[in-house]
């Protein structure tokens, strides 16, 4: 488990689901949003996300890490810019 220090959270990309065709799933059957993860951590200073959230965040914005063959995040809360309702 990672736990952020200093007004930051960790994020999970999402990945979204392509269409299907007569039922078929098609190659690449899952994408990754850039902008868009599933909060996971947050440090204690962080009041407006709560961890579940999903938020869409600047371009750009945070260090990718990866831990246990999972891709994350860890971003500052100032570049997060919405949360998915």
């Amino acid at each position: 488990m990672i736990k952020p220090l200093s007004k930051r959270v960790v994020l999970q990309p999402v990945k979204e689901e392509e269409k299907k065709v007569g039922g078929l799933l098609l190659p690449g059957s899952a994408k990754v949003n850039d902008n868009m993860a599933k909060v996971i951590a947050v440090a204690d200073d962080v009041s407006a996300i709560q961890v579940n959230d999903t938020v869409i965040f600047e371009q750009f914005e945070g260090l990718s890490i990866e831990q246990d063959g999972e891709a994350f995040i860890i971003i500052k809360e100032d570049n997060i810019v919405a949360i998915v309702q």
